[in-house]
């Protein structure tokens, strides 16, 4: 990750590749930053296959962090920054990790939780890469001092270490991220390099012919996700586009960073979609025409919301509509989706390049084309395995829990997770597609379909907002 990330830099070391609350950092910045915090690692003898957690928002610190545990061989091990104390320590002690950096902030919080470890704590902070304004102002407001921490800080002078990257052997992980699983238990997902690399690299396709000069994309999907992950920073970065960091999703905090910077991609979920459609400033038509494309993830986009979204666009005098994909953390979040160039309605797109999905009877037989099954996957981007070593692998492919199918065009579409698939009468339910049909009612704004128990068994109960 480190080594694409470079070699991208060292072509184009002026580009504005990172841009947060109003400053730009160019490549040359970025991988100075990087090379820094690789060096302050190596001082606190962080070591190759260690595991770094990190407990950070969408700030440069948590980039600089990224790159720099990977450059030194360590493993990253994310996790969500608003993570109570005691589920970070229990997160280290199942990753087996004696290192975290969090935010000076949080840790003040639960300073007697955190305290209670033997382990490293770096500590970043929110005013460490503002603009100076910014910096003077939140310093301001500032409630406890810096000796009260009892770690070390991110931003410490040392004196910057040349070495070379660590090498990492295909099937060894570089990264720790943390899912349902497929079956719906918590799990620690491994991904390696390669995977994580391989989407970055190939990511483009997704977006069609386009002119990437000047271009951006935001970062408001967190780390913790592989969507946000991937797609939202490593991508950017490897191809020369600016990396837009939002720390918290807002309308405001979208709009004010797309009237400063020139996004012209857009990675979400369907929430952050309908939030922006509900904020009148998002309407402004210089910050649409800047938009080519978008993509939603995380969960169904609704059809009703996917139309909306479009017009307003159009309306707008722009190209750029939002294409739905499925994916899941285990093969860094995508591995089928809608383009510009190929897509059908409330499908989920066609397999990504490299990858094969099928769809199996209970008996792991390949069904039909249009008939529903179990959704499985083989793409380079399929992870290492769950740390657990459970195994949800079967002939060689991803066993996702999901059910679909696929038409005689080759797209993918996804009706519900096998767990919330609801059966009454002997009838299998899919809350999904009553959800779909209840917003096309436009008096309906949100409507959520559930089980519910009954003395006579089970019925279906439709909540409508």
């Amino acid at each position: 990750m480190y080594t694409k990330i470079k070699i991208t830099a060292d072509k184009n070391p002026k580009n504005k590749n990172l841009y947060y609350m109003g400053r730009h950092f160019s490549a040359l910045e970025l991988m100075s930053e990087i090379d820094k915090f690789a060096t302050i690692l190596k001082k606190h003898n962080v070591k190759e296959n260690d595991v770094v957690t990190l407990v950070l928002p969408n700030i440069p610190n948590a980039i600089f962090a990224l790159y720099a545990i990977n450059k030194i061989g360590a493993i990253s091990n994310i996790v969500h920054p608003l993570m109570p104390a005691n589920k970070v320590l229990k997160t280290m002690e199942e990753t087996k990790s004696n290192t975290a950096i969090l935010l000076d902030e949080f840790y003040m919080k639960e300073k007697s939780i955190y305290d209670s470890s033997q382990s490293l704590f770096i500590f970043g902070q929110i005013d460490d890469f503002l603009p100076k304004t910014k910096k003077i102002l939140y310093k301001v407001t500032k409630k406890f001092k810096q000796s009260s921490l009892n770690g070390v800080m991110f931003r410490q002078k040392v004196p910057k270490e040349n070495f070379q990257p660590y090498k990492f052997a295909p099937k060894s992980p570089a990264v720790y991220l943390h899912s349902g699983g497929t079956t719906g238990n918590p799990k620690t997902v491994m991904l390696s390099t390669e995977n994580i690399n391989y989407l970055a690299v190939n990511a483009l396709e997704l977006v069609g012919e386009m002119d990437l000069k000047n271009k951006g994309m935001i970062a408001v999907l967190p780390l913790f996700h592989a969507f946000g992950l991937c797609m939202c920073v490593h991508t950017p970065l490897v191809h020369n586009l600016s990396c837009v960091l939002i720390p918290k999703f807002t309308p405001k905090a979208f709009v004010s960073a797309m009237k400063k910077s020139h996004v012209s991609i857009v990675c979400g979920v369907p929430k952050m979609f309908e939030k922006l459609l509900e904020y009148s400033p998002f309407y402004n038509k210089d910050i649409l025409r800047k938009m080519d494309i978008a993509f939603c993830g995380g969960e169904s986009l609704p059809d009703k919301l996917k139309e909306n979204f479009d017009q307003v666009m159009k309306n707008a005098g722009s190209t750029c509509k939002v294409f739905e994909g499925y994916g899941l953390t285990e093969c860094v979040a995508v591995c089928s989706v809608n383009t510009k160039k190929d897509n059908k309605k409330n499908s989920c797109g066609k397999p990504i390049a490299g990858a094969r999905i099928k769809i199996v009877d209970e008996n792991f037989k390949e069904v039909e084309r249009g008939k529903l099954g179990e959704i499985v996957i083989s793409a380079p981007t399929v992870m290492i395995g769950y740390l657990d070593e459970s195994n949800p692998f079967q002939n060689g492919y991803l066993k996702t829990g999901d059910i679909g199918h696929i038409d005689q065009d080759g797209f993918l579409f996804f009706k519900q997770r096998q767990k919330h698939i609801i059966i009454i009468s002997g009838y299998n339910v899919f809350p999904i597609e009553i959800e779909n049909i209840a917003l096309q009612n436009p008096a309906v704004k949100r409507v959520v379909a559930l089980e519910k128990k009954t003395e006579n068994g089970k019925i279906l109960n439709v909540i409508v907002e």
